[in-house]
């Protein structure tokens, strides 16, 4: 008998050694017990595990870790607070429901990060305030109904609904990023701010309020107080900025809806804006203001997506230094000129559609009776259909076209031609009105556009206009035969 109970430890332990030896890839053991759940109970919370400090409404979590949290908690507040120590803490929101009348729900006080996960399946809801604060915020107070001292993340598949009735939805005074989630913030100030940077990854985000949607306020640090969209989809209606970044404005991807329905006379509401760079590599971006949908007080840079832009007072693309547009789909609709800057623009690609009640391009600063060393506008490459009431294209130093194609039509005081180095062109005088399909074709050249205001001149380049050979410019109503430069 002994013998034979030796045989099975012995074959036990062969089958131990193998199973050792497997692959790494072996699946792990799932652990069956639980986490541990900080169960708030309305005006407290139930909780045995380490970490967590509960004094009556107040929740203060004083280590890193892992903390899982479901129910409702009434007018109390949740505290991350680790200390000396810079710890990491990831807290599972599973249902639940925050509300604090006076302050914010979640503070930060000091960790390294606080990312707030949102598991697939939930519905969560966090209220700093009360509708009634909305009317008369106060912008100083110490605001948000997330508010962090420190970087806050927020990421997963749930949703999260955040409502900032005494300020902001979230204020962090670090880095801000959203990774993921469902996330629909209503707020009586900034959506979310975050004071040297807001980075968005992925997720949905939705954002109402009543000052800027999503804000960078410090350039304190060197590389900080940008804001970056490289993912996601992001909704803004905004009655301030949809976005301000205090140094860079950084869009790689993503989906971004912007609508400011502010007062450009009386406050800055513009779509997109930045106080230095901006670039925009990729996304699709649909922009509705009353102010500049995209606006920098430095250098504006568009190497692709697609942008869609319309104001109805001001302009439709803005840089106060320069603009540089290398490809990407651009459609703007603009009272005010269509794409300006006080420098230089550069066109090397792209699919370009401007419509302006003033100019469709413009460089230069106006004229003070000084010589000016800047203001040109080159064309190299790309597609552009420029239907303005005022100028097609207006330079003040020149204007150069040595590729790609530009149909423009206009109202100008004086046509301006591209410079003599230039590809060949037609410029002439040629009535019509808005609403015309107006047809340019020849050797080797056929193209249209539908006009969108009445016009007295037209300016057409190609690379496959013949200088000297003869092209007609036609209409529904009238034709002419015109010679190329």
């Amino acid at each position: 008998m002994k013998k034979f109970i030796a045989i099975i430890l012995v074959s036990v332990m062969i089958c131990l050694l193998f199973a050792g030896c497997g692959s790494k890839a072996a699946p792990e053991i799932e652990s069956v017990s639980a986490p541990e759940v900080i169960e708030l109970t309305g005006k407290s919370a139930k909780y045995s595990g380490k970490g967590v400090v509960i004094n009556s409404n107040v929740i203060t979590i004083n280590a890193e870790g892992d903390y899982h949290m479901t129910g409702r908690l009434d007018d109390g507040q949740i505290v991350i607070n680790t200390g000396n120590v810079a710890g990491t803490v990831y807290l599972y929101l599973e249902n639940v429901d925050l509300n604090c009348l006076t302050a914010p729900a979640i503070y930060v006080l000091q960790a390294e990060k606080l990312h707030i996960v949102l598991p697939e399946g939930t519905n969560n809801r966090i209220v700093s305030g009360t509708e009634a604060n909305m009317a008369n915020y106060d912008s100083s107070a110490n605001g948000g109904a997330i508010f962090g001292e420190d970087d806050i993340d927020i990421e997963g598949a749930g949703s999260l609904e955040i409502f900032g009735y005494i300020n902001n939805g979230i204020t962090c005074k670090d880095d801000m990023k959203i990774e993921g989630g469902n996330v629909t913030i209503t707020a009586a100030n900034n959506g979310i701010k975050g004071s040297e940077s807001v980075t968005v990854e992925a997720g949905n985000l939705s954002i109402t309020c009543g000052n800027d949607g999503l804000k960078s306020s410090s350039a304190d640090k060197d590389g900080k107080g940008y804001v970056q969209i490289d993912g996601g989809t992001v909704s803004i209606n905004s009655v301030g900025d949809g976005i301000s970044a205090e140094t860079e404005l950084i869009i790689n991807g993503g989906s971004l809806s912007v609508t400011t329905t502010g007062n450009s006379l009386t406050e800055s509401c513009k779509a997109v804006k930045a106080n230095k760079a901006l670039t925009i590599s990729g996304g699709t971006l649909d922009l509705v203001s009353d102010d500049n949908c995209i606006s920098t007080n430095e250098a504006l840079i568009v190497s692709g997506g697609i942008i869609n832009a319309v104001s109805s007072s001001r302009k439709g693309m803005h840089a106060d230094e320069m603009i540089q547009i290398t490809g990407g789909t651009m459609n703007i609709s603009s009272v005010e000129d269509g794409i300006q800057t006080k420098g230089d623009i550069s066109i090397s690609g792209g699919d370009i559609s401007v419509r302006s009640e003033e100019d469709c391009i413009k460089s230069g600063e106006k004229g003070d009776g000084t010589v000016s060393t800047t203001g040109t506008v080159t064309v190299s490459g790309g597609d552009l259909k420029l239907c303005a009431v005022g100028d097609p294209v207006e330079a003040k130093l020149s204007f150069v076209c040595s590729g790609g194609s530009i149909f423009g039509t206009g109202s100008p005081k004086n046509s301006q031609k591209p410079d003599s180095s230039s590809q060949s062109f037609i410029s002439v005088s040629f009535r019509g009105k808005a609403g015309d399909v107006l047809t340019v074709f020849g050797e080797g050249v056929e193209s249209s556009f539908e006009t969108a205001y009445d016009y007295t001149s037209v300016l057409f380049t190609s690379s496959s206009l013949s200088s000297g050979s003869s092209y007609k410019l036609s209409t529904a109503d009238s034709s002419a035969t015109v010679t190329a430069n």
